[in-house]
């Protein structure tokens, strides 16, 4: 009698990297020679923000913030591992949303519903690559603007909002040309891509954007990537987050979701089943007051999404 064979086990899920190359999302890896970066100063909390940096490829992200060098610096958008290291160091460190993150390694359509609506939305057109030409950039900043929140206060400093020649980008386009849709990429780590900005025509077709990321997520592996970052969803938490101020941000969420939407963003993004992490707000030294709170919101941008909701 032959004997029954055993059912094959499965891989073990693959954990997305969180090394000494690792970045903060909106930081990216450029060939430079020496770290770029854009900041804000906080104020009332005589700190400064640093928003978005552009650093060498190979270049540890403690090497490329002791280069950076400002006082009493900020971070938002930091992975477990850089919170951590950071932390150690005397930093004070606060979960404020989950990162979705894609295994490029594993088809995304593995879902029948998921499936379906990138079915329906490739009727309509095709995913492609574009560049920083003069004309892109203005085309894209047209897309962005007529997208379904491009009409609203703009935020400022928690993603990169312009399409440049150093950054990958793809859009949708239709049969007839027009731009339905598309997102901006940033580099974080080799292999790992952050999205910056997904735009969407109010009038494209059901299943567009499944489409475009499923087309991302084709190239980029093709290119020889292996992680993709759907990108920060703010105020969504982990369970076992602690800490006196994650608590306040996710007892606040029927706020948060009344300005910002983060309950649909977290429900568009895990249509892809990714990988849930924590990301982080670090401050240097440590202290993370109401002050601190208080100029994020204002040099964020934030402050004046609530005054627009709360007029509509």
């Amino acid at each position: 009698m032959t004997p029954r064979s055993s059912p094959p086990v499965p891989d073990p899920p693959a954990h997305p990297p969180d090394g000494p190359l690792h970045l903060p999302l909106s930081w990216h890896r450029t060939p430079l020679a020496h770290p770029r970066r854009t900041t804000f100063p906080l104020p009332r909390s005589r700190r400064t923000w640093i928003a978005t940096a552009d650093v060498p490829p190979t270049m540890p992200f403690s090497d490329a913030l002791a280069r950076i060098d400002v006082p009493s610096p900020v971070i938002r958008g930091c992975s477990p591992g850089i919170a951590a290291r950071l932390k150690a160091e005397g930093a004070a460190v606060v979960a404020v949303g989950s990162e979705a993150i894609l295994d490029l390694s594993h088809v995304p359509t593995e879902r029948r519903s998921l499936r379906e609506l990138v079915r329906r939305g490739r009727r309509w057109g095709v995913v492609r690559p574009i560049g920083g030409t003069e004309g892109e950039r203005d085309r894209f900043a047209e897309l962005y603007r007529h997208s379904r929140h491009g009409g609203e206060p703009q935020l400022r400093g928690l993603f990169r909002t312009a399409l440049t020649a150093e950054t990958p980008a793809y859009v949708f386009e239709s049969r007839e040309g027009r731009w339905l849709g598309g997102l901006t990429l940033t580099r974080v780590a080799p292999g790992y891509l952050h999205t910056e900005i997904i735009a969407r025509r109010p009038d494209a077709p059901v299943g567009t954007m499944e489409a475009l990321i499923a087309g991302v997520h084709a190239a980029r592996r093709a290119a020889g990537d292996r992680w993709l970052s759907l990108g920060e969803v703010p105020f969504i938490l982990p369970r076992e987050t602690t800490g006196g101020w994650s608590r306040v941000l996710r007892w606040s969420g029927p706020l948060q979701e009344w300005v910002y939407h983060a309950r649909g963003l977290y429900r568009f993004k895990g249509k892809f089943r990714p990988h849930w992490r924590p990301l982080y707000l670090c401050a240097m030294p440590a202290g993370i007051g109401p002050a601190m709170w208080w100029d994020l919101m204002v040099v964020s941008g934030y402050r004046d999404l609530v005054r627009y909701r709360m007029r509509g």
